[in-house]
């Protein structure tokens, strides 16, 4: 008999996360009827067994995440129907950089289990630009040009993938490019879900985000995250909503570019046997997207 399947998608976050755990959380029932299992929504809480994350201090102290990440491995390991199991936490990505044993714990757990790491790419540009309003948004006060100076260490995709290919090998790592459209219908390839079955695909906008013109003033005016501050945030949001202008300027995108070349080189050479990671014609110059609008 052959065993279950179990992927990990590790994220990014900002780099579509969230459209694919909304599309597999409102199509459970079918998916299970397939023989894909996708669990509710306890097992995020799985990638916040190092730490960090938005969910408060009070969930997790009444949650023994270690007993869960066992249960969870039992679940899969005992399955007999031959099913695929899919874990989706943007959070195991950044908490691998941060921590030497998220991704050794995981590939220890499920050594008896027939395993694939899956992990979205999004131009570092491009990223830190959404990550930035995401983080105001939330409360950072600081400019989009302090932000930059002081980047996550997962920026480095190299560094970011080393530990997952260590610990699962480079054969058992999926790496994609991030593209707006058909990100969900490239996950399901990826996973082996027959895009015949009949989903349900509802018109959702994920994670709205702030424009340039609100990250700016919200910064700017020092507003606080508090209630009468989140509705003045919320009127300049309205108000500002659909400006199309960019954060980050000419320079300083190609100062990233610049900052990754050679990290991100190795990572297109290694899975996708190309010499750039992303097509610099996918990001246009800020002024030149500002001309076309």
């Amino acid at each position: 008999m052959k065993p279950a399947r179990f992927y990990v998608h590790i994220g990014l976050g900002k780099a579509g996360s969230s459209a694919i755990q909304s599309f597999l959380h409102d199509n459970r029932g079918i998916l299970a009827k397939n023989k894909f299992v996708y669990p509710n929504m306890w097992h995020h809480l799985l990638a916040h067994k190092w730490g960090g994350g938005w969910i408060p201090a009070y969930i997790l102290n009444r949650v023994n995440l270690e007993e869960r990440w066992q249960a969870f491995h039992q679940a899969i390991a005992n399955d007999e129907r031959q099913r695929t199991f899919i874990l989706s936490s943007e959070r195991l990505a950044a908490a691998a950089v941060e921590f030497d044993d998220v991704a050794p714990y995981i590939a220890a757990l499920f050594k008896d289990v027939p395993t694939k790491v899956v992990l979205y790419l999004r131009a570092q540009e491009d990223l830190a630009e959404s990550e930035y309003k995401q983080r105001v948004h939330a409360g950072l006060r600081v400019t989009f040009d302090e932000y930059v100076a002081q980047l996550p260490p997962y920026f480095d995709f190299e560094a970011l993938l080393a530990p997952w290919l260590a610990a699962f090998g480079t054969e058992n790592v999926i790496v994609r490019r991030y593209t707006r459209d058909h990100l969900v219908t490239d996950f399901l390839d990826v996973v082996g879900i027959p895009a015949t079955i009949p989903f349900n695909v509802a018109e959702k906008r994920m994670n709205l985000s702030l424009s340039a013109l609100s990250t700016q003033l919200i910064v700017g005016l020092r507003l606080k995250n508090n209630r009468i501050d989140r509705q003045r945030i919320e009127i300049i949001r309205s108000l500002c909503d659909g400006d199309p202008r960019r954060l980050i300027s000419d320079t300083l995108r190609d100062e990233l570019r610049q900052r990754y070349a050679q990290s991100n080189g190795r990572v297109a050479s290694a899975f996708f046997g190309e010499a750039e990671l992303f097509d610099s014609r996918e990001a246009a110059p800020a002024s030149a997207k500002r001309a076309r609008a």
